[in-house]
């Protein structure tokens, strides 16, 4: 691979220089921070103050212009003379400056200060600005195919610290440069919107709220990308979790368009499908950015995405998760609900699990208090509604009470971790009738994973018994069809130890033992498939005195003759 000439310079990220691909080492934080502001200012000139600011923050040499130019003509040795040897790992041995890696360059003394002549684009910051500024430009032109593209360029610094532990003058100029960044986020995702990227500025997007959580303009194009993509649940989050980290802290202008927006989402406004009438989204602060992709001119309307998954949920209460294994829990965003008394708790359950459905006042009653039913059953139900609705707070409790009397949640499709696995398993069922055995056995994976353990704990007594009984006996229905998908697809080291921890609790199931035979001989070697076939032997003479079945006794056989 042949290495590149010349001099980078790396003011993003972990501040770095190189001369020729090879990473040059500096004696001092002075020599540092000496070439990232001649750097920053490749081709103009610094003035001697700015350099001393720069090079020492806390205390000023007796001679600041000596100093300066001591410090200059030992950097320039660094950079132009000195032997790699010298500035890469130490202990190599020494060796001439190769051809690639000697180019034009000095720092010369100019009438204005000090000014480093180097090539164009040598400079990571510069490459960023420039590449924001034109994609930016181009943005603000209506042609978001090109702006997109040099924006995604200038999007790939997010995240990166600047000019990272450089202080002094460094200060304003790291907050230009993230500004700038915010910038670059909030018109990338204006462009992508427009080109009918969802999933790109979606991507983007989640990244850039986690750099500037406190910019709600980016919130608000999430949340669009996320309903332009079909997923009205992950904009409702998205929504919610803006509104509790902004708080009281943003402009109030900024969180009314939040919860505006939240509400055309919930009541499903197509507007929001179509940047040709999309709900304008507040500009980032400080930005001089393009307006949203609603507003832009020349781009064309991306086809509201078809299937069920595109149609917006009619009346969601909120963006709230809920599960149910191993225990009851309530979570906004990341947040996790405190439920602080049992009665909360069991109230709760019972609506979770009959949610969409109104629960008869008489059910929720046998549900919470059992046989010792409070003597104004209806009051007492309110009361603890009141009390969870506290709980919610801000955010409403999506209960709403019917004729009867009875009181029904609500929750948005994919909200709990039940129907989340549901959906999981019909797809493996799916995969594995089409004779795709890896994608169902990863669909049956991914369900028992957001059922481990044991549905409902602490939550004793009816209906909680029952419905602990009967997802127990689904997952343990679940345990077989993924075993059975996973030992078809070979994937025994996965399969094995819910195989081994199967015979033990079940001992005479020949088909049990069939599989472990297979998945043993597989994975572990002939030896293992035929010990695990003489162990299921032993079993079953000690308990029924009989040979093992011919399904069995042909799984031997295949092990035997290497046919696994």
């Amino acid at each position: 691979m042949r290495v590149p000439a010349g001099l980078d310079l790396r003011l993003l990220g972990r501040y770095r220089a190189l001369r020729g691909g090879q990473p040059l080492r500096f004696r001092s934080a002075s020599q540092v921070a000496l070439l990232a502001v001649l750097a920053d200012h490749r081709g103009r000139p610094v003035s001697t103050e700015t350099l001393v600011a720069a090079m020492w923050p806390t205390t000023r040499p007796d001679a600041p212009v000596a100093a300066v130019a001591s410090s200059v003509a030992l950097l320039v040795r660094v950079l132009v003379t000195a032997p790699l040897w010298e500035v890469g790992a130490p202990g190599t041995a020494p060796g001439p400056v190769p051809e690639w890696a000697t180019y034009d360059l000095d720092v010369v003394r100019t009438a204005g200060g000090w000014q480093l002549d180097a090539r164009a684009g040598s400079v990571d910051l510069e490459r960023f600005e420039a590449d924001a500024a034109e994609g930016l430009r181009l943005l603000r032109a209506g042609l978001p195919a090109d702006a997109v593209v040099r924006l995604g360029e200038a999007a790939g610094t997010l995240g990166l610290p600047v000019l990272d532990g450089l202080h002094g003058p460094f200060d304003a100029r790291r907050a230009e440069v993230e500004a700038r960044q915010l910038e670059v986020a909030a018109g990338y995702a204006d462009a992508a919107l427009a080109l009918g990227l969802h999933d790109d500025a979606a991507e983007l997007l989640e990244r850039a709220t986690r750099v500037f959580p406190s910019a709600p303009g980016l919130w608000e194009r999430l949340a669009v990308a996320h309903v332009r993509a079909g997923r009205g649940p992950a904009a409702y989050r998205v929504l919610d979790q803006a509104l509790r980290l902004l708080g009281r802290s943003a402009d109030p202008r900024s969180t009314a368009a939040l919860s505006r927006l939240r509400n055309e989402v919930i009541a499903g406004d197509p507007a929001l499908w179509s940047p040709a009438a999309g709900t304008a989204m507040t500009p980032a602060p400080g930005s001089a950015a393009a307006p949203a992709a609603a507003t832009l001119p020349g781009t064309r309307t991306p086809p509201r995405p078809a299937g069920p998954a595109a149609a917006p949920v009619s009346r969601p209460a909120t963006s709230t998760r809920y599960r149910v294994f191993p225990r009851l829990a309530v979570l906004q965003g990341q947040v996790e609900v405190p439920l602080r008394t049992p009665e909360q708790r069991r109230l709760l359950a019972v609506l979770l699990l009959r949610r969409n459905t109104p629960v008869p006042l008489a059910d929720v009653c046998a549900g919470v208090w059992g046989d010792d039913p409070p003597m104004k059953p209806g009051l007492a139900v309110d009361v603890q509604l009141d009390a969870l609705r506290r709980t919610f707070s801000p955010y409403p409790l999506p209960v709403g009470r019917a004729a009867g009397p009875a009181w029904q949640l609500t929750v948005l499709p994919g909200s709990v971790d039940l129907d989340e696995a549901a959906v999981l398993v019909e797809r493996g069922r799916g995969d594995h009738a089409a004779g795709r055995a890896d994608a169902a056995a990863d669909a049956f994976r991914a369900a028992l994973d957001l059922l481990d353990g044991q549905a409902l704990e602490g939550l004793d007594g009816e209906p909680f018994s029952t419905e602990r009984d009967r997802l127990t006996a689904w997952r343990a229905g679940l345990v077989w069809e993924c075993l059975a998908a996973e030992v078809a697809c070979d994937r025994t080291d996965r399969a094995l130890p819910d195989l081994r921890d199967l015979v033990a609790r079940y001992p005479l199931r020949e088909d049990l033992w069939e599989w472990l035979v297979l998945a043993a001989a597989r994975h572990e070697g002939r030896a293992a498939g035929l010990a695990a076939y003489h162990e299921a032997e032993r079993h079953l003479r000690r308990a029924l005195g009989a040979a093992p079945g011919p399904a069995l006794q042909a799984v031997r056989a295949r092990v035997l003759a290497g046919r696994v």
